[in-house]
C-alpha cells in the first residue's frame, strides 16, 4: 500500500476526499442543529407544530452519528486492516500531496517523484556503503545518522507513529525504535525487517550483527543503542534510544531520542537522569 501512497493522482484523491470528509463531519451537523433550533422555535410559538418532535428527536441522532462516523468508521478498519497499511497510506497521503503543491507545483509528476526519493534521502552518510551485509563499524558515522535522521525529521515536520517504509521512517513516521532503524540503515544495515527494526527486535538484531550487549547502565558510553523496560513491564523491552553520553556518579544522561511526538519537534540531544539501573534492558555497543 505504501508504494501506492507515492502515486500522488492518488495521493490528491485521498487528501481531497479528507477534505470532503472534514466538511461533512462539520457543516451537516451545524445544519441539522439549525433546523432543530427552528422547529423547536415552531413548536413553542404554536402547539400544533408539536407533532414534529419525533423528528427533532431523529435530527439529534443523524447529527450525533454523522460527527461520529469518522471514528466509527477509522475504528472498523484498524480491526480489518491489521498491519495498518491503508491508514498509514492515507497519512502519507496529505503529506506528500502537500509537499508537492508547496514545493513543486507545476512540475511533472516524474520530476516530483524523484524529488521525493531524493528528499528521503538526504540524512545518509554519504560515505558510507549501504550495499546489504556491508556494515560501517564507525560509531562516528553511526552518530552522524542519528543526528542527521533526527535533525531531517525535525525540518520535515515528521509525526511519531511507526513506519511501514523501505528505507524506514520515509513516510514522516518516526519513533523511538525507528530513529535506530533508520540510522543503522544508512550506515549499511539494510537487510532489517520491512519498516525496520522495532524494540523487541532490536535486540536480537544487533547483538546478531556484532554489536556486544551489556546490561550493566555504566556500559552506556558515546553511540550506545540503549533499550529499557518501564516499571510494571515485567523485564520487557518498550523504549529504545542513542546515547550520546553518561555520567555514573550525577546519573545524568544525553541521548537522542524520538520517543514521543513533542521530541521530534524539538532541539535534540536531550539531558535527563529518568534512567535507573533497574530499567536497562540493554546497552549494546558497537565492537
Amino acid at each position: 500500500m505504501a508504494n501506492y501512497c507515492r502515486d500522488f493522482a492518488l495521493a490528491g484523491l485521498l487528501h481531497v476526499t479528507q477534505n470532503i470528509v472534514t466538511l461533512i463531519q462539520i457543516l451537516v451537523p451545524i445544519i441539522l442543529l439549525i433546523s432543530v433550533a427552528i422547529k423547536l422555535f415552531k413548536a413553542m410559538m404554536n402547539p400544533d407544530e408539536k407533532k414534529n418532535i419525533p423528528r427533532i428527536r431523529n435530527s439529534f441522532i443523524a447529527a450525533a452519528l454523522i460527527f461520529f462516523i469518522p471514528t466509527i468508521v477509522n475504528t472498523a478498519i484498524s480491526i480489518v486492516d491489521t498491519d495498518n497499511s491503508f491508514i498509514n497510506c492515507w497519512n502519507d497521503a496529505k503529506t506528500i500531496y502537500i509537499k508537492f503543491q508547496s514545493s513543486y507545483y507545476g512540475k511533472d509528476e516524474e520530476k516530483v517523484k524523484l524529488y521525493i526519493d531524493q528528499d528521503y534521502e538526504k540524512g545518509v552518510n554519504k560515505d558510507s556503503n549501504t550495499s546489504s551485509g556491508n556494515y560501517s563499524k564507525n560509531v562516528e558515522s553511526y552518530m552522524k545518522a542519528v543526528k542527521n535522521t533526527v535533525d531531517y525529521a525535525r525540518a520535515n515536520n515528521y509525526h511519531y507513529g511507526d513506519s511501514h517504509a523501505t528505507p524506514p521512517t520515509t513516510d514522516g513516521l518516526i519513533s523511538c525504535d525507528r530513529l535506530e532503524a533508520k540510522a543503522l540503515w544508512d550506515i549499511g544495515y539494510t537487510d532489517q525487517r520491512a519498516g525496520g527494526e522495532v524494540v523487541s527486535t532490536l535486540d536480537g538484531y544487533l547483538t546478531s550483527h556484532g554489536w556486544r550487549k551489556s546490561t550493566n547502565i555504566n556500559d552506556i558510553k558515546y553511540g550506545s543503542i540503549v533499550i529499557v523496560s518501564h516499571p510494571g513491564h515485567n523485564g520487557t523491552p518498550t523504549h529504545a534510544f542513542t546515547a550520546v553520553s553518561y555520567n555514573p556518579s550525577t546519573g545524568v544522561m544525553v541521548s537522542y531520542d524520538e520517543g514521543e511526538e513533542w521530541r521530534i519537534h524539538a532541539e535534540q540531544p536531550f539531558t535527563s537522569n529518568y534512567w535507573t539501573q533497574s530499567m536497562i534492558y540493554g546497552v549494546y555497543n558497537m565492537e
